[in-house]
C-alpha cells in the first residue's frame, strides 16, 4: 500500500485531491479560510458532476423505453432542479459533506466516472464514482495501487437494485 495521503471528494462520486493533511479547525486562519473555499468549491464541482452523469443515466433509460416511465421522468426532474441548486449554492451556504478515511484504489486507468474500490466492499455496494480530482490529474490514482484516502460522500447516486 502505498504511504501517500491522498484527500478524496467522494459520494456517488469522488474527487481526489494530493493535499496533505485536514484542515485543523481549532484555529481559522487566513491560509485555512483559503483552503476551506478550495475543498467546497471542489466538492460543490463533484456534486455537479455527479448530478450530470445521473441526469445522463436517466435520460438514456427515458430513451430505450425503461420501466417505470413515470419514477424515472419523476427521479430526472428532481436531479435537475438538484442541479440548478447547486449550480447557483453560495459557498457560505454550502455544507462540507461526511468525510472518510478508508483504503482505496481503482482496477483500471481513472478517468472521471471510475468506481473506487473501497476495502472490505462487497460486490454490492455500496459503490463509489469518481468525478473529478483536484487538479483534473486522474493519473495521481495508479491502477491497482492502494492508497489511504479521505473522501468526502458528495451526492448520492441512484441505483435501480431492490433494497
Amino acid at each position: 500500500m502505498t504511504n501517500r495521503k491522498i484527500l478524496i471528494i467522494a459520494g456517488i462520486v469522488i474527487s481526489i485531491s494530493l493535499i496533505g493533511g485536514i484542515l485543523l479547525l481549532e484555529r481559522i486562519s487566513e491560509q485555512s479560510i483559503c483552503e476551506i473555499k478550495i475543498l467546497k468549491e471542489a466538492c460543490i464541482n463533484a456534486t455537479i458532476g455527479g448530478i450530470e452523469l445521473d441526469i445522463e443515466r436517466h435520460q438514456k433509460w427515458l430513451e430505450i423505453g425503461a420501466e417505470p416511465r413515470e419514477e424515472i421522468e419523476s427521479r430526472l426532474n428532481k436531479l435537475k432542479a438538484e442541479l440548478e441548486k447547486y449550480r447557483s449554492i453560495q459557498l457560505q451556504d454550502y455544507e462540507i459533506p461526511e468525510k472518510r478515511e478508508v483504503i482505496g484504489w481503482v482496477n483500471q486507468h481513472c478517468t472521471e466516472n471510475t468506481i473506487l474500490q473501497i476495502e472490505n466492499m462487497t460486490r454490492s455496494g455500496p459503490f463509489y464514482h469518481i468525478v473529478g480530482i483536484k487538479g483534473e490529474d486522474y493519473t495521481a490514482i495508479k491502477p491497482k495501487t492502494k492508497y489511504r484516502m479521505t473522501i468526502y460522500l458528495v451526492y448520492p447516486r441512484y441505483y435501480p437494485f431492490p433494497s
